[in-house]
Protein backbone atom coordinates (compact mmCIF):
# COMPACT_ATOMS: atom_id res chain seq x y z
CA UNK A 1 0.00 0.00 0.00
CA UNK A 2 1.44 3.38 -1.04
CA UNK A 3 1.92 5.77 1.92
CA UNK A 4 -0.38 8.79 1.86
CA UNK A 5 1.01 12.27 1.30
CA UNK A 6 0.44 15.04 3.84
CA UNK A 7 0.53 18.81 3.43
CA UNK A 8 0.09 21.38 6.20
CA UNK A 9 -1.76 24.66 5.68
CA UNK A 10 -0.93 27.47 8.12
CA UNK A 11 -2.79 30.79 8.03
CA UNK A 12 -0.92 33.74 9.52
CA UNK A 13 -1.47 37.43 10.17
CA UNK A 14 1.04 39.65 11.99
CA UNK A 15 2.33 36.94 14.34
CA UNK A 16 5.69 36.05 12.83
CA UNK A 17 7.29 34.79 16.07
CA UNK A 18 4.42 32.39 16.72
CA UNK A 19 4.49 31.39 13.06
CA UNK A 20 8.18 30.44 13.38
CA UNK A 21 7.41 28.20 16.37
CA UNK A 22 4.61 26.54 14.38
CA UNK A 23 6.85 26.01 11.35
CA UNK A 24 9.66 24.54 13.44
CA UNK A 25 7.22 22.00 14.89
CA UNK A 26 5.88 21.13 11.44
CA UNK A 27 9.28 20.75 9.80
CA UNK A 28 10.47 18.43 12.58
CA UNK A 29 7.54 16.01 12.69
CA UNK A 30 8.43 12.38 13.36
CA UNK A 31 6.38 11.59 10.24
CA UNK A 32 7.82 14.12 7.79
CA UNK A 33 5.42 16.36 5.90
CA UNK A 34 5.48 16.47 2.12
CA UNK A 35 4.72 20.20 1.97
CA UNK A 36 3.85 23.22 4.08
CA UNK A 37 1.64 26.00 2.68
CA UNK A 38 1.93 29.33 4.49
CA UNK A 39 -0.97 31.66 3.71
CA UNK A 40 -0.04 35.21 4.73
CA UNK A 41 -3.15 37.34 5.17
CA UNK A 42 -1.40 40.55 4.00
CA UNK A 43 0.65 40.87 7.20
CA UNK A 44 2.15 44.31 7.88
CA UNK A 45 4.79 43.22 10.44
CA UNK A 46 7.45 42.10 7.94
CA UNK A 47 6.46 38.44 7.98
CA UNK A 48 7.82 37.70 4.50
CA UNK A 49 11.21 39.30 5.19
CA UNK A 50 11.35 37.49 8.55
CA UNK A 51 10.74 34.15 6.83
CA UNK A 52 13.42 34.91 4.23
CA UNK A 53 16.00 35.88 6.85
CA UNK A 54 15.29 32.72 8.86
CA UNK A 55 15.68 30.54 5.78
CA UNK A 56 12.15 29.12 5.77
CA UNK A 57 11.42 30.26 2.22
CA UNK A 58 14.54 28.44 0.95
CA UNK A 59 13.18 25.14 2.25
CA UNK A 60 11.81 23.18 -0.76
CA UNK A 61 8.88 21.95 1.35
CA UNK A 62 7.64 25.47 2.08
CA UNK A 63 5.17 27.20 -0.23
CA UNK A 64 4.54 30.86 0.65
CA UNK A 65 1.25 32.40 -0.50
CA UNK A 66 0.77 36.09 0.25
CA UNK A 67 -2.78 37.40 -0.17
CA UNK A 68 -3.38 40.92 -1.48
CA UNK A 69 -5.65 41.73 1.48
CA UNK A 70 -6.60 40.27 4.82
CA UNK A 71 -9.39 37.77 4.13
CA UNK A 72 -9.54 36.51 7.72
CA UNK A 73 -9.01 32.96 8.82
CA UNK A 74 -11.87 31.69 6.65
CA UNK A 75 -10.49 33.30 3.50
CA UNK A 76 -6.99 32.14 4.35
CA UNK A 77 -8.03 28.53 4.84
CA UNK A 78 -10.06 28.67 1.65
CA UNK A 79 -6.99 29.80 -0.30
CA UNK A 80 -4.53 27.45 1.40
CA UNK A 81 -6.69 24.34 1.25
CA UNK A 82 -7.43 25.05 -2.41
CA UNK A 83 -3.71 25.26 -3.20
CA UNK A 84 -2.88 22.06 -1.28
CA UNK A 85 -5.78 20.13 -2.80
CA UNK A 86 -4.92 21.22 -6.32
CA UNK A 87 -1.34 20.11 -5.73
CA UNK A 88 -2.69 16.61 -5.18
CA UNK A 89 -1.78 15.84 -1.56
CA UNK A 90 -3.89 13.09 0.01
CA UNK A 91 -4.37 14.73 3.43
CA UNK A 92 -4.48 18.42 4.36
CA UNK A 93 -3.48 19.42 7.91
CA UNK A 94 -4.89 22.87 8.78
CA UNK A 95 -3.97 25.20 11.65
CA UNK A 96 -3.52 28.82 12.74
CA UNK A 97 -0.10 30.37 13.26
CA UNK A 98 -0.42 30.15 17.06
CA UNK A 99 -0.68 26.34 16.88
CA UNK A 100 2.31 24.21 17.83
CA UNK A 101 1.84 20.49 17.16
CA UNK A 102 3.73 18.03 19.31
CA UNK A 103 6.47 16.42 17.25
CA UNK A 104 4.61 13.09 16.94
CA UNK A 105 1.17 14.62 16.31
CA UNK A 106 0.94 13.74 12.63
CA UNK A 107 2.35 10.24 13.08
CA UNK A 108 -0.18 9.43 15.79
CA UNK A 109 -3.06 10.35 13.47
CA UNK A 110 -1.94 7.89 10.82
CA UNK A 111 -3.79 4.83 12.14
CA UNK A 112 -7.22 6.38 11.55
CA UNK A 113 -6.52 7.02 7.87
CA UNK A 114 -7.17 3.35 7.08
CA UNK A 115 -10.89 3.57 7.95
CA UNK A 116 -12.82 4.42 4.76
CA UNK A 117 -15.58 6.20 6.72
CA UNK A 118 -13.07 8.65 8.24
CA UNK A 119 -13.10 11.92 6.30
CA UNK A 120 -11.08 13.94 8.83
CA UNK A 121 -9.06 13.40 11.99
CA UNK A 122 -9.07 15.73 15.00
CA UNK A 123 -6.59 15.82 17.85
CA UNK A 124 -6.48 16.78 21.51
CA UNK A 125 -5.98 20.50 22.13
CA UNK A 126 -3.94 21.91 25.02
CA UNK A 127 -2.97 25.43 26.03
CA UNK A 128 0.61 26.67 26.13
CA UNK A 129 0.99 25.20 29.63
CA UNK A 130 -0.07 21.74 28.46
CA UNK A 131 -3.51 21.82 30.08
CA UNK A 132 -6.18 20.08 28.00
CA UNK A 133 -8.93 22.39 26.76
CA UNK A 134 -12.16 21.87 24.80
CA UNK A 135 -11.08 24.64 22.39
CA UNK A 136 -13.72 24.04 19.72
CA UNK A 137 -13.70 20.24 20.10
CA UNK A 138 -17.09 18.59 20.64
CA UNK A 139 -17.58 14.83 20.61
CA UNK A 140 -20.62 12.94 19.35
CA UNK A 141 -20.36 10.82 22.50
CA UNK A 142 -17.78 10.38 25.24
CA UNK A 143 -18.02 6.62 24.76
CA UNK A 144 -16.63 5.19 21.51
CA UNK A 145 -19.24 2.98 19.81
CA UNK A 146 -16.80 1.66 17.19
CA UNK A 147 -13.10 1.60 16.44
CA UNK A 148 -12.77 5.35 17.07
CA UNK A 149 -14.39 8.20 18.97
CA UNK A 150 -16.53 10.33 16.66
CA UNK A 151 -16.23 14.12 16.68
CA UNK A 152 -19.16 16.48 16.13
CA UNK A 153 -17.11 19.65 15.66
CA UNK A 154 -13.41 20.50 15.65
CA UNK A 155 -11.76 23.86 15.21
CA UNK A 156 -9.22 24.40 12.45
CA UNK A 157 -6.48 23.82 15.03
CA UNK A 158 -4.70 20.72 13.75
CA UNK A 159 -7.61 19.17 11.84
CA UNK A 160 -6.37 16.63 9.25
CA UNK A 161 -8.75 16.39 6.28
CA UNK A 162 -8.91 13.86 3.45
CA UNK A 163 -8.45 15.59 0.08
CA UNK A 164 -11.23 13.55 -1.53
CA UNK A 165 -13.63 14.84 1.14
CA UNK A 166 -12.84 18.45 0.31
CA UNK A 167 -13.50 17.72 -3.37
CA UNK A 168 -16.93 16.36 -2.43
CA UNK A 169 -18.15 19.08 -0.04
CA UNK A 170 -16.16 22.11 -1.12
CA UNK A 171 -13.88 24.54 0.71
CA UNK A 172 -14.58 26.67 3.81
CA UNK A 173 -16.84 29.66 3.16
CA UNK A 174 -14.45 32.62 2.72
CA UNK A 175 -17.16 35.22 3.43
CA UNK A 176 -17.30 34.08 7.08
CA UNK A 177 -13.99 35.96 7.58
CA UNK A 178 -13.43 34.65 11.14
CA UNK A 179 -15.36 32.44 13.56
CA UNK A 180 -17.58 29.41 12.94
CA UNK A 181 -16.12 28.65 9.49
CA UNK A 182 -14.73 25.43 10.99
CA UNK A 183 -18.08 24.58 12.58
CA UNK A 184 -19.93 24.91 9.28
CA UNK A 185 -17.23 22.96 7.45
CA UNK A 186 -17.49 20.09 9.96
CA UNK A 187 -21.25 20.02 9.45
CA UNK A 188 -20.66 19.39 5.75
CA UNK A 189 -17.94 16.84 6.46
CA UNK A 190 -20.28 14.76 8.63
CA UNK A 191 -22.75 14.43 5.77
CA UNK A 192 -20.28 12.18 3.94
CA UNK A 193 -18.46 10.36 6.75
CA UNK A 194 -16.96 10.51 10.24
CA UNK A 195 -14.51 12.85 11.95
CA UNK A 196 -12.36 10.62 14.18
CA UNK A 197 -10.54 11.69 17.34
CA UNK A 198 -6.87 10.70 17.52
CA UNK A 199 -6.56 10.53 21.30
CA UNK A 200 -2.75 10.41 21.41
CA UNK A 201 -2.20 13.26 18.97
CA UNK A 202 -1.77 16.63 20.72
CA UNK A 203 -1.45 20.22 19.50
CA UNK A 204 -0.88 23.30 21.64
CA UNK A 205 -3.07 26.30 20.89
CA UNK A 206 -1.32 29.24 22.49
CA UNK A 207 -4.05 31.85 21.97
CA UNK A 208 -6.31 30.01 24.43
CA UNK A 209 -4.26 31.25 27.39
CA UNK A 210 -5.07 34.87 26.51
CA UNK A 211 -8.84 34.59 26.60
CA UNK A 212 -10.86 37.03 28.65
CA UNK A 213 -12.75 36.34 31.85
CA UNK A 214 -15.99 34.52 31.20
CA UNK A 215 -19.47 34.37 32.68
CA UNK A 216 -22.25 31.89 32.01
CA UNK A 217 -26.02 32.23 31.62
CA UNK A 218 -27.73 28.86 31.29
CA UNK A 219 -25.70 26.97 28.64
CA UNK A 220 -24.11 30.07 27.03
CA UNK A 221 -20.60 31.25 27.93
CA UNK A 222 -19.89 34.97 27.58
CA UNK A 223 -16.38 36.44 27.39
CA UNK A 224 -16.02 39.90 28.86
CA UNK A 225 -14.31 42.27 26.43
CA UNK A 226 -13.82 45.98 26.01
CA UNK A 227 -15.89 47.61 23.29
CA UNK A 228 -13.03 47.45 20.77
CA UNK A 229 -12.85 43.67 21.17
CA UNK A 230 -16.63 43.30 21.27
CA UNK A 231 -16.88 44.79 17.76
CA UNK A 232 -15.27 41.62 16.37
CA UNK A 233 -17.92 39.45 18.02
CA UNK A 234 -20.09 40.59 15.12
CA UNK A 235 -18.54 37.83 13.00
CA UNK A 236 -19.27 35.07 15.51
CA UNK A 237 -22.92 36.02 15.98
CA UNK A 238 -23.56 36.72 12.30
CA UNK A 239 -22.05 33.41 11.21
CA UNK A 240 -23.99 31.53 13.88
CA UNK A 241 -27.23 33.07 12.59
CA UNK A 242 -26.25 32.18 9.01
CA UNK A 243 -25.66 28.55 10.00
CA UNK A 244 -29.02 28.35 11.75
CA UNK A 245 -30.74 29.93 8.75
CA UNK A 246 -29.22 27.43 6.32
CA UNK A 247 -29.18 24.22 8.35
CA UNK A 248 -32.15 24.40 10.71
CA UNK A 249 -35.02 23.08 8.59
CA UNK A 250 -37.94 23.91 10.87
CA UNK A 251 -38.42 27.72 10.69
CA UNK A 252 -40.36 27.86 13.97
CA UNK A 253 -37.57 26.17 15.92
CA UNK A 254 -34.94 28.10 13.97
CA UNK A 255 -36.25 31.57 14.80
CA UNK A 256 -37.14 30.58 18.36
CA UNK A 257 -33.56 29.42 19.00
CA UNK A 258 -32.13 32.55 17.40
CA UNK A 259 -34.42 34.74 19.51
CA UNK A 260 -33.42 32.92 22.70
CA UNK A 261 -29.75 33.17 21.85
CA UNK A 262 -30.03 36.88 21.08
CA UNK A 263 -31.92 37.46 24.34
CA UNK A 264 -29.26 35.61 26.35
CA UNK A 265 -26.40 37.60 24.87
CA UNK A 266 -28.30 40.88 25.22
CA UNK A 267 -28.98 40.03 28.87
CA UNK A 268 -25.28 39.29 29.38
CA UNK A 269 -24.45 42.75 28.01
CA UNK A 270 -26.88 44.40 30.44
CA UNK A 271 -25.70 42.35 33.43
CA UNK A 272 -21.95 42.04 32.89
CA UNK A 273 -20.78 44.97 30.75
CA UNK A 274 -20.18 48.38 32.27
CA UNK A 275 -20.00 50.51 29.14
CA UNK A 276 -21.55 50.98 25.70
CA UNK A 277 -24.44 48.65 26.53
CA UNK A 278 -26.79 50.05 23.90
CA UNK A 279 -24.09 49.97 21.21
CA UNK A 280 -23.24 46.36 22.08
CA UNK A 281 -26.89 45.35 21.72
CA UNK A 282 -27.04 47.15 18.36
CA UNK A 283 -23.97 45.18 17.22
CA UNK A 284 -25.70 41.95 18.25
CA UNK A 285 -28.89 42.94 16.43
CA UNK A 286 -27.03 43.79 13.22
CA UNK A 287 -25.10 40.51 13.42
CA UNK A 288 -28.25 38.39 13.70
CA UNK A 289 -30.10 40.37 11.06
CA UNK A 290 -27.16 40.15 8.62
CA UNK A 291 -26.75 36.43 9.26
CA UNK A 292 -30.40 35.71 8.53
CA UNK A 293 -30.26 37.81 5.35
CA UNK A 294 -26.91 36.37 4.24
CA UNK A 295 -25.26 39.81 4.28
CA UNK A 296 -21.49 39.55 4.87
CA UNK A 297 -20.57 43.10 5.92
CA UNK A 298 -17.01 42.15 6.86
CA UNK A 299 -15.81 45.73 7.00
CA UNK A 300 -18.32 46.71 9.68
CA UNK A 301 -16.28 45.89 12.84
CA UNK A 302 -13.23 47.84 11.66
CA UNK A 303 -15.34 50.82 10.55
CA UNK A 304 -17.01 50.88 13.95
CA UNK A 305 -13.68 50.61 15.79
CA UNK A 306 -12.29 53.54 13.81
CA UNK A 307 -15.39 55.60 14.58
CA UNK A 308 -15.06 54.83 18.28
CA UNK A 309 -11.39 55.85 18.26
CA UNK A 310 -12.31 59.13 16.58
CA UNK A 311 -15.00 59.83 19.17
CA UNK A 312 -12.55 59.03 21.99
CA UNK A 313 -9.90 61.36 20.54
CA UNK A 314 -12.51 64.12 20.35
CA UNK A 315 -13.46 63.48 23.98
CA UNK A 316 -17.04 62.48 23.14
Amino acid sequence: MTPSTNAAVVVTFNRKQLLAECLDALLNQSLPLDAVFIVDNASSDGTELFLQERGYLENPLVNYVRLAENLGGAGGFHAGMSAACNAGFDWIWVMDDDTEPYLDSLELMNVWKSYPRVVAIANIKVDRLGNETADGLRLMSRVATGPYTKVRFSSFVGLLIRNDSIKKIGLPIPEFFIHRDDTEFCMRLRTIGDIALANGSIVAHKEVARRQKSKQIFSHVFYQKDIQGFCFDYYRHRNTAWIEQHYRKNPVIRYLLLAVRFACFAAAVIIFDADHRWLRIKILAKAYFDGIRGCFDNGFPQRLRERLKTLESEGR
